[in-house]
C-alpha cells in the first residue's frame, strides 16, 4: 500500500471513529478507575474481555457496562489486563503498575461489512484510547506469560453465575489451552470490585447521567402532549424514542412500557399495540441511554387520555394532579430501582395535606432523591403548559 492510500485509509478511519464514537469522559477518568481497581486486586490481575461483534444484531453492537466503565472504548473484541504494583516477595519478582489494552488486528474484508476499526498497529492507538500501552490481541498469551509469576495467581474476570452469559468464557478457555496461566491459577469475579467503584459517581459520569435524564424528561413531556383518544400506544413509544434520540441518546435504557387502560396495570407490559380510549390512564415507563449512562432505571409518567381542568375535584383530576408530581419525582431525580415508584408516589400525594398550589406543597422526599423545590415548580409549569 503506497503512502497516499495509507493516508486516505487513516483519514477515513479517524472520521468514522469520530462519527460513531460515544461521548467519552477524559481519558484520565478511565485511567483513574483502572488504578483504583488495581489497588483492590490484592496482588491479583484483572483480565476482562469486550463482547465480539455480530453482524445480525437488531440494535447494533453495545459494549459491556464494566468494560466500558474501565476503558471508555466502544469497539468489539478488545481485552484489558490490569495489574497493581507489587514488591518482590518469595519467588514473585517485583512488578510495576501495568495496564494493557489488547486490540484485534484489522480485518479489511470484515470491515467492508462492519466498518473500519482501530488496530494495534496504529501509531496513535495509545493516544486515542488513553492506555499506557496498546498491543495486538494475538500477543496476549505471551504478555501474560511474561507478567504472571511462575506459580499461583488470582485472576479477576467476569465469572458468570448460573444461567448468565460471559464474554470471558471462550477467551479464557483458549488461554488455558495455550498454557498461558501458571499452576495454581484461580478465578475470582471482578464485578463486585467494579461495582464498589461505581457506587460513587465522578463529575463526568454525573454530567452524562444528567444528559440521559434531561433527554428522557423531554421525551416524556413530548409524549404527554401527544396523548389523546384514538392514538396507538406504539405511536407514543415511537415518539419517546425519537425525542430522546434526537437529543443524543443512542438507544433505549430498557424496553419501553406504554400501557393504556387495563394495560396500565401490567407491570412489564410490552405489546404497546392498544388504541388509547377516552378516559384511559396511560402509564409510560421508559428512558433513553446516553453514552452508556444507563442509570435511569425508572422514568415513569402516569397520564389520563383526557386532561381535566386543574380546578376540577373529580377523582380523575386528583389522580392527574398526583401523577404530575409523581412524574416529577421519578424523572427529575433520576430514580433508581431502590427509590420510590410512581404508583406509590401517586398514592402518597393523593393523601398529602395542603396541596392546593405548587408553592404550598410540602413533601418528605427520600434523601437519595435530593429533589430541588424550584426544579419541581419549574417542571410543574412545563407539564401544565
Amino acid at each position: 500500500m503506497n503512502k497516499k492510500s495509507l493516508l486516505a485509509a487513516s483519514l477515513i478511519l479517524l472520521f468514522c471513529l469520530s462519527a460513531i464514537a460515544l461521548e467519552r469522559q477524559p481519558a484520565s477518568d478511565y485511567h483513574t478507575r483502572r488504578e483504583k481497581l488495581a489497588a483492590k486486586l490484592n496482588g491479583g490481575v484483572a483480565l476482562l474481555f469486550a463482547p465480539p461483534e455480530s453482524g445480525d444484531e437488531i440494535y447494533g453492537y453495545r459494549p459491556d457496562n464494566n468494560f466500558y466503565y474501565l476503558t471508555g472504548w466502544p469497539e468489539p473484541g478488545a481485552a484489558i489486563l490490569i495489574a497493581g504494583a507489587q514488591e518482590a516477595k518469595d519467588y514473585t519478582p517485583a512488578r510495576p503498575y501495568t495496564e494493557i489494552l489488547f486490540l484485534p488486528s484489522r480485518n479489511y474484508s470484515q470491515e467492508k461489512w462492519m466498518g473500519p476499526k482501530l488496530g494495534p498497529e496504529n501509531p496513535d492507538a495509545a493516544k486515542l484510547t488513553g492506555f499506557d500501552r496498546v498491543a495486538s490481541l494475538d500477543e496476549m498469551r505471551n504478555e501474560i506469560v511474561k507478567l504472571f509469576p511462575s506459580h499461583w495467581i488470582k485472576v479477576y474476570t467476569d465469572v458468570p453465575g448460573p444461567g448468565e452469559k460471559s464474554s470471558s468464557i471462550q477467551p479464557l478457555a483458549w488461554l488455558e489451552n495455550a498454557n498461558a496461566f501458571p499452576n495454581g491459577t484461580s478465578y475470582e469475579d471482578v464485578r463486585p470490585l467494579v461495582d464498589s467503584l461505581r457506587v460513587i459517581k465522578d463529575d463526568g459520569e454525573i454530567a452524562l447521567i444528567r444528559k440521559a435524564t434531561n433527554a428522557s424528561i423531554a421525551a416524556h413531556f413530548a409524549a404527554i402532549r401527544a396523548i389523546r383518544p384514538g392514538v396507538n400506544e406504539r405511536e407514543i413509544a415511537s415518539l419517546l424514542e425519537y425525542e430522546w434520540g434526537k437529543r443524543g441518546c443512542e438507544r433505549v435504557s430498557y424496553a419501553p412500557i406504554v400501557g393504556s387502560g387495563i394495560n396500565s396495570t401490567i407491570l412489564h407490559y410490552s405489546e404497546d399495540d392498544n388504541t388509547i380510549q377516552n378516559g384511559d390512564i396511560l402509564v409510560m415507563d421508559a428512558a433513553g441511554e446516553y453514552s452508556m449512562s444507563n442509570h435511569i432505571y425508572n422514568a415513569t409518567s402516569l397520564t389520563p387520555s383526557t386532561i381535566p381542568p386543574p380546578t376540577t375535584s373529580t377523582p380523575i383530576a386528583k389522580i392527574y394532579t398526583a401523577s404530575r408530581w409523581a412524574n416529577t419525582l421519578s424523572t427529575v431525580s433520576g430514580t433508581t430501582s431502590d427509590s420510590m415508584s410512581t404508583t406509590s408516589a401517586s398514592i402518597r400525594l393523593l393523601s398529602a395535606p395542603a396541596w392546593s398550589s405548587p408553592s404550598s406543597l410540602e413533601f418528605t422526599f427520600p434523601k437519595k432523591s435530593s429533589v430541588c423545590a424550584s426544579r419541581i415548580c419549574s417542571t410543574w409549569t412545563k407539564m401544565a403548559s
